[in-house]
């Protein structure tokens, strides 16, 4: 192969040519609009898929903690320490528009033929039944030891919880009968003589109103009809408003207690209703509810949102740049406590973000209790309430 001629020494004069001077240079003139330094950016970020997905996914999760928490705030939400939350703890997601798709608050469950007659009966006294569908009815299981029938139903979470017992105030009770009449919805039912209850563990059941067996089903009279044992004696703190159908003007609908300074009424009420009344909207949680009553969808909006911004004040602070001095004190305290821990990691780990960092000091074991006597009292009536709930299913079980 022939080497080429690199002896640039001793070039020919006649490769050379003088250029015409008398014709001007000019640059030219650029066919395409100028390209900023952002609208650079932002073109090479949009080609980029991965990084416009991550972005997304970032926005939303920002709309998320930031929106959500401020279009969900109601009477029900925004009652941080309210005990009555406890009464509408672990109910199922439900939406009236996905209803079809079976995002209904209710799922599928295999019941005795005395639970299902129990339900029977709080439709009977309400009007709303708790079991939507029945799948498979009355048939034997060969696997248990029960003599009882078994139904494959499926079961409403906010239907199930049925009456509440709940003492009132005679302002409260004055005031659940104003609104019965100005909305036409029964709130109150008739009290329960518990003395004709002979199970121990059903007398507290509020769903109990008829006679019953130890295990809670009704006992039918001669014609095949639940026999109510309503209180038809005492005093009910004159009881004006509605009453339920079949009474003619002899049931109490509370059993008084106390003495006329500091007078208590002891009532039956109806979940739905008593929710309407008290939070002026049907209870209907997109998420469902946590064991404490909360909603779940607000309670990881605001999650979020206290990430976020926990993130943001420690960084800040790490900064210098935060005055912590309008805090509450026991947030404060947390703030700073976490602050240092951070802070000591930090050094152990300069190659954590903020984030991850944050994350390995919230999993750790804190000094002291942060929580105000509101936040207490509200954790100790939920495990109270939780096991009264077991034991009183323990003692149906036997």
């Amino acid at each position: 192969m022939a080497r080429k001629n690199t002896d640039y020494t001793n070039i020919p004069k006649e490769k050379f040519e003088f250029f015409d001077r008398s014709e001007a240079i000019h640059d030219k003139k650029l066919e395409t609009k100028p390209v900023g330094y952002f609208k650079d950016a932002m073109m090479r970020f949009c080609r980029n898929k991965s990084s416009l997905t991550a972005a997304v996914i970032i926005a939303l999760l920002l709309a998320f903690a930031l929106i959500v928490p401020l279009v969900s705030h109601n009477n029900y939400t925004k009652s941080k320490t309210d005990t009555t939350y406890l009464q509408y703890g672990k109910l199922l997601p439900k939406s009236k528009l996905f209803s079809w798709a079976g995002w209904d608050g209710a799922k599928r469950e295999t019941i005795s033929s005395d639970m299902y007659a129990y339900y029977e009966a709080m439709e009977t006294e309400r009007g709303v039944n708790a079991i939507t569908k029945v799948y498979k009815a009355d048939y034997e299981d060969s696997s248990s030891t029960s003599n009882s029938t078994f139904y494959d139903v499926r079961v409403d979470s906010y239907s199930k919880i049925g009456m509440l017992n709940l003492t009132l105030t005679k302002a409260e009770y004055e005031a659940i009968q104003d609104w019965q009449d100005e909305n036409q919805i029964q709130v109150i039912y008739p009290s329960v003589d518990s003395k004709s209850i002979q199970a121990p563990n059903l007398r507290s059941d509020p769903n109990i109103w008829y006679k019953c067996t130890n295990k809670g089903a009704p006992k039918l009279d001669k014609d095949g009809n639940i026999t109510p044992i309503y209180l038809t004696k005492g005093k009910d703190g004159d009881y004006h408003s509605l009453r339920i159908a079949g009474d003619d003007g002899s049931y109490r609908y509370a059993t008084v207690t106390g003495s006329s300074a500091s007078m208590s009424f002891k009532v039956r009420v109806d979940s739905l209703s008593y929710f309407q009344y008290r939070y002026g909207h049907e209870p209907i949680f997109l998420f469902g509810t946590n064991a404490y009553g909360q909603d779940i969808l607000t309670r990881m909006a605001e999650g979020a949102r206290f990430s976020l911004l926990f993130a943001l004040i420690i960084s800040a602070m790490m900064r210098g740049k935060t005055d912590l001095s309008t805090m509450c004190p026991l947030k404060k305290e947390m703030y700073e406590e976490i602050y240092n821990r951070v802070f000591k990691l930090q050094e152990e780990c300069p190659e954590l973000t903020i984030s991850e960092l944050c994350a390995k000091v919230i999993a750790q074991p804190a000094p002291k209790f942060y929580l105000t006597p509101g936040s207490a009292k509200v954790m100790v009536c939920k495990a109270r309430k939780q096991w009264i709930q077991e034991k009183w299913k323990r003692l149906r079980l036997l």
